[in-house]
């Protein structure tokens, strides 16, 4: 992901429960093999819940996000991306993430063409 502002948004668990999240928008705003990866509205958020977690080691415990990781395909958006690289986008919903080829499919994150190059399942510890 690149640096730059974040969003409050929901994540719908594999459970149907509804986390909040800290993102950074473009995230919401990537296209999986051709499901758009739509951040539940923060409204959306049950109370009580922890926030799910992205990026941190997922031997800390709590919820780690299910996602993918992509390699751009197209030119690289900035200078932040090494070419070659891989990058990790969080999926919001369920529904998005079982439409998603383990390995083969295409999408778009910050307007370029990626390749999926793998699934990576939500996680509880």
């Amino acid at each position: 992901m690149s640096a730059g502002s974040f969003a409050l948004s929901g994540y719908t668990a594999d459970d149907g429960k509804v986390y909040p999240i800290r993102h950074q928008p473009e995230s919401a705003q990537a296209t999986l093999a051709g499901g758009d990866n739509t951040a539940a509205p923060a409204s959306a958020i049950q109370s009580g819940l922890p926030s799910a977690i992205i990026g941190k080691g997922r031997r800390n415990s709590g919820l780690h996000v299910r996602g993918v990781r992509v390699r751009f395909t197209g030119a690289l958006p900035n200078d932040t991306y090494k070419p070659g690289g891989t990058t990790f986008i969080p999926v919001f919903s369920k529904s998005v993430y079982d439409a998603i080829p383990a390995r083969g499919g295409t999408g778009t994150y910050l307007s370029v063409p990626v390749a999926i190059i793998g699934k990576v399942p939500e996680k509880i510890t």
